[in-house]
């Protein structure tokens, strides 16, 4: 009687540790994947904020009527300005790297801040050269950016309050179609 205990309590001491282990590696991998997905958002998102800060650097026009226009800084030909506005254009695009890691709609109001430096892009080469002319398409586009930036400042905090749930990211990209 004493060896059929001692063996069963020590095959059923095994199985517990057995369990117990395989449970913890199981929190431990869903633990190390959150992680890394909230380390890749942070990543992406801290890519859109630089963006978004370069767009809030501005200069005052004067627009049509008169009317003073606020220009993002990167419009200017200047020397030592933090950036210009063909590296801009290319940092419109190159969010696109990241875009897995952010919700829908910050990706779709990204994409409407590409398509307005895309047609100013347009715009500027496909018309003769002018020494103002960027400054020019700044002023005339300047609300169109303004107010794009404006909605993608308010997602970008919206998103950073919700930005540990990896739950709801998850379910989000899994529902994701075409």
């Amino acid at each position: 009687m004493d060896w059929i205990t001692l063996f069963s309590s020590s095959v059923i001491a095994a199985v517990i540790s057995g369990v117990s282990a395989l449970y913890f590696k199981k929190v431990d991998y869903n633990y190390d994947f959150k992680k890394y997905v909230l380390k890749k958002r942070i990543e992406a998102y801290e890519k859109a904020e630089l963006l978004i800060n370069y767009s809030n650097d501005k200069y005052f026009e004067n627009g049509t009527k008169g009317k003073q226009v606020a220009v993002p800084r990167f419009f200017y030909n200047e020397k030592k300005s933090p950036i210009t506005f063909d590296e801009y254009v290319t940092q419109t695009k190159k969010i696109f790297d990241y875009s897995i890691w952010f919700t829908d709609r910050f990706s779709e109001l990204l994409l409407g801040l590409n398509n307005i430096m895309a047609e100013i892009q347009t715009e500027l080469y496909n018309s003769p050269e002018t020494e103002d002319k960027l400054i020019k398409l700044g002023t005339e586009y300047s609300s169109k950016i303004n107010k794009q930036i404006s909605l993608l400042l308010k997602q970008f905090f919206v998103d950073m309050k919700n930005l540990n749930n990896i739950n709801e990211f998850k379910l989000k990209k899994e529902n994701f179609t075409f």
